[in-house]
């Protein structure tokens, strides 16, 4: 508490926000939420049926050239501007704020069946107090004649097709109880212990979050630590097992004929885009709460490397057991290992753990780190979608953060209803399909091309040079530019072209939710170009036509006029428009900054006002002397156009007619730079200069002085 501090928002803002209490809790912030439920079952699984060891390469190759440069871009957004992904729209570029809703509904989406799968573990975890498991024999009221005990001492080598395990019975009818729904169709009724679960794990995520870094920070100490030791504390164990060294040996063998298969690379970068997480505005939520002056680059780095280890480390914990249960029943590790996804953890590895020695302990441990692996990632998902709305409404939602984070916990709650019903699995896998995975690509190619060329990668560049001191590397641009957006854009038409019809194990889902998953899929995307129509619509609606707009408001004109700059007919013409268009946006940055230096001189602590008109009075001059140079270079230039001696009447008529209407009135000011476009002598000229700057900086000190 006592060290957490308030300090001020970025220049131009006039509220203060909270930070972050030290760089540990962010750090275990960003990696609780990108190490989620996917390292653990979706890693290994992938890893091995592309070439085992080989799909290292392209793993690490998409991780260099993907991954880790979209991380950094959301974090330095986040840490530069402070605010959540949808007002972090009005200062970048405001026609693409519905970039920001369009992550909001995804992650709404994502928040209605993600915390129902940490509910199954939950119900496992209390399953793990009863000894033996229920998971183990075959004679519950929910197993069926086909059933087979599942303990060391039975082969199931030569066992019928028809049979299946005890703990793929436990799984299915008893925790989901999925005999009883006929799919979409009959989802059935709610499962009352697995609703208690869900209601369990809102409760904690609540608490969790609704005091932002206060009380997610704290919280993260454990959620975020707790998988490490469970891991390495399995994988120690694991090792000593019989036929253990054999798994690991299945996981890393090489395959590098499988490097040739283009869909080894596009499984490659599909693993590190959803396992790092851009596209969700946690990033953005997470990073706004750092100081302008951390290393973010250092935690982008950190964090992705810690998160790529950790995948490794889960197969190495998964194939270890793997290879002893196949040790065990006597057969091939592709056969015990042929079930990914969330059977990997909910019926091969509670499986594996009942034949261990001290079984309650080591599944205890294994389900422990399940719901903390989710719940961390929920914490940072609805972290965003509070974030994003408080700071874009503040009046209303921000001074009563914590009963919005109640009445959305209680909404998400509800929405998460028809998930713990028997046909929930159904409903889980339909939304997982149609709600997340295409519409996030969507929202990350939308995010990466805006940053690069509507923005501009030399003005991100500048915000960052800013917080760091230093640039990007051009490695890193040349990723924004051009690869990022070029594997996101493959990511997608591979997924378009592979599009299939939606089954679940022998479940084939009916025509009509083909129909209901584009609607889904297309509600999140349509709210990108709905929002600039509302924005167009109200610029008109305040002119009274749409030729009467003033564009200026929108900072995506002045990106677009440098665009049109380029078919201007001579190289002067160029510059002069170049110049004004940087002398629109420093006159702006000055308006905001001056803005807030006047609501902050209020202030009644002394020694705040002081730091705060230091700080400020020295950004301004900065500022003011920028403006002061581009001014007087872009007359300078208007001076030669209008002394050049042409060389045909026509060129004639036109420079006439340019020193006409460009000719500047004779104030004060202006004559200074018009002599100043006359003098030739080096000298003179920054004289003059310094002069100008001078009496600008010392009018504006005594105008903040006076009206504080």
């Amino acid at each position: 508490m006592k060290r957490l501090r308030k300090r001020l928002a970025a220049a131009g803002a006039s509220e203060e926000r909270l930070e972050w209490a030290n760089k540990v809790e962010f750090l275990l912030a960003i990696i609780g939420f990108s190490v989620d439920l996917g390292n653990v079952w979706r890693f290994p699984y992938i890893c091995y049926r592309n070439g085992g060891g080989a799909f290292l390469v392209p793993y690490f190759v998409m991780f260099i050239f993907c991954g880790l440069p979209l991380f950094y871009m959301e974090m330095a957004l986040g840490q530069f501007h402070r605010c959540g992904c949808i007002s972090i729209w009005k200062r970048l570029v405001p026609l693409f704020k519905g970039v920001g809703y369009a992550t909001c509904l995804i992650d709404v989406y994502m928040g209605c069946f993600y915390n129902t799968i940490i509910s199954w573990a939950l119900f496992y975890l209390s399953s793990s107090f009863k000894w033996p498991f229920p998971w183990q024999s075959c004679d519950n009221v929910w197993n069926t004649e086909n059933c087979v005990p599942d303990n060391a001492n039975v082969s199931l080598g030569n066992a019928s097709s028809n049979y299946t395990n005890a703990a793929e019975e436990f799984f299915l009818r008893r925790v989901l109880e999925i005999q009883n729904s006929d799919g979409l169709d009959n989802l059935g009724n709610i499962r009352w212990p697995l609703l208690l679960c869900l209601l369990v794990i809102y409760t904690i995520v609540y608490f969790a979050i609704w005091r932002r870094p206060l009380s997610s920070g704290k919280a993260v100490w454990f959620t975020a630590t707790v998988p490490y030791v469970a891991l390495f504390a399995l994988l120690a164990h694991s090792c000593t097992l019989p036929g253990s060294q054999a798994g690991i040996k299945y996981f890393l063998m090489p395959d590098w004929s499988k490097l040739l298969n283009i869909e080894v690379w596009i499984d490659a970068a599909t693993q590190i885009f959803f396992s790092l997480g851009p596209g969700f505005g946690v990033l953005i939520a997470l990073a706004s709460y750092n100081s302008r002056r951390n290393n973010f680059y250092r935690d982008a780095i950190v964090a992705g490397c810690i998160n790529s280890l950790t995948s490794i480390l889960s197969g190495l914990v998964i194939f270890s057991v793997l290879g002893y249960m196949a040790d065990c029943l006597n057969k091939d590790i592709a056969e015990v290992a042929e079930t990914g996804g969330p059977g990997l953890v909910f019926i091969v590895y509670p499986r594996a753990i009942s034949t261990m020695k001290a079984a309650p302990i080591w599944s205890v441990i294994f389900f422990v780190m399940l719901v903390t692996l989710g719940v961390d990632s929920t914490f940072a998902g609805f972290e965003a979608i509070l974030t994003a709305f408080c700071d874009e409404y503040p009046s209303v939602l921000e001074k009563n953060r914590k009963v919005f984070a109640m009445f959305f916990m209680i909404a998400m709650f509800f929405l998460s209803l028809p998930t713990v019903t028997y046909g929930g699995n159904y409903l889980i896998e339909y939304l997982d399909h149609y709600a997340v995975s295409y519409p996030v690509l969507i929202v990350v190619m939308a995010e990466t091309v805006t940053i690069s060329y509507i923005y501009g990668i030399k003005r991100f560049s500048d915000d960052v040079e800013e917080m760091l001191g230093v640039k990007p590397s051009r490695f890193l641009k040349l990723c924004w530019l051009i690869v990022c957006p070029a594997i996101v854009s493959m990511i997608l038409i591979f997924a378009t072209v592979q599009l299939k019809p939606l089954t679940l194990n022998n479940y084939e889902y009916p025509e009509w939710s083909l129909i209901l998953g584009w609607i889904i899929r297309l509600s999140s995307i349509v709210c990108i170009p709905y929002v600039q129509i509302y924005i167009i619509q109200a610029l008109v609606r305040e002119r009274g036509s749409i030729k009467s707009v003033n564009y200026e408001k929108l900072p995506i004109i002045s990106s677009l006029l440098e665009k049109i700059v380029s078919v201007i007919s001579t190289q002067k013409e160029k510059e002069l428009a170049r110049a004004v268009i940087k002398l629109i946006k420093v006159s702006r940055k000055v308006e905001r900054v001056i803005n807030f230096v006047a609501a902050n001189c209020q202030t009644q602590n002394l020694s705040i006002k002081y730091n705060i008109f230091t700080k400020m009075r020295q950004t301004i001059i900065r500022a003011k002397k920028y403006s002061a140079k581009i001014f007087i270079s872009a007359l300078k230039l208007i001076h030669r156009q209008a002394v050049v001696t042409p060389a045909t009447k026509h060129e004639s008529d036109i420079s006439q007619r340019r020193s006409i209407v460009i000719r500047p009135s004779r104030s004060t000011d202006e004559q200074t730079f018009i002599q100043f476009a006359e003098m030739n002598n080096r000298r003179k000229r920054k004289v003059v200069e310094q002069k100008y700057v001078a009496s600008v900086k010392d009018a504006y000190i005594h105008k903040c002085y006076n009206s504080s």
